[in-house]
């Protein structure tokens, strides 16, 4: 078998404050069950934004082409879930991005600057025993930072730019909504 159970969200939580409190899975993961013919949802998707805080810190809030670089920190706290962020199938994980987005091209889509771009997950073998080679995920309580350093070069589009800070949802390292 592999180093690590592949599957431990529940051990994720027992080991975590959140069990220590007696805060259960079902109190997070099924506020919101509604009846559907006499039979309550058992379907324990839960929004990001409730398990995770972002915090961004910006070196500068000027951004001028051909200026200066800006750095951008990010902090991502698991704030919200008792267990690892993200949790559940080693296949699955979330994916920061951070860019620079600016006015709107002949396309209709918004110019980009350079994405710098992190995955939190568990990395694991190809094939069995499926042997965890990193894990990068978030434990409840804790938090992980990630800097970027990004320019607006004179061969940008003038008008409006703005960072932006992404977190989606990955499986198998593939964005999905």
């Amino acid at each position: 078998g592999a180093n690590q159970p592949l599957y431990d969200t529940y051990g994720e939580w027992k080991r975590s404050g959140y069990a220590e409190a007696n805060v259960q899975c079902q109190d997070c993961h099924m506020r919101s069950a509604k009846a559907l013919n006499g039979m309550v949802s058992h379907n324990i998707d839960t929004p990001t934004a409730r398990a995770i805080s972002v915090l961004i810190d910006l070196s500068t809030l000027e951004l001028r082409r051909g200026g200066p670089p800006i750095n951008i920190a990010v902090t991502i706290q698991n704030t919200g879930a008792g267990h690892a962020f993200p949790t559940g199938s080693p296949f699955k994980g979330a994916r920061l991005e951070v860019y620079l987005e600016g006015p709107t091209g002949p396309e209709g889509v918004p110019h980009r600057g350079e994405i710098f771009q992190a995955d939190i997950q568990r990395q694991v073998e190809s094939a069995p025993p499926w042997n965890i080679i990193e894990d990068t995920r978030i434990a409840p309580g804790k938090q992980r930072q990630w800097h970027s350093q990004h320019m607006l070069g004179f061969e940008q589009p003038q008008g409006k730019w703005a960072a932006r800070v992404t977190v989606s949802r990955t499986v198998n390292g593939f964005t999905v909504e």
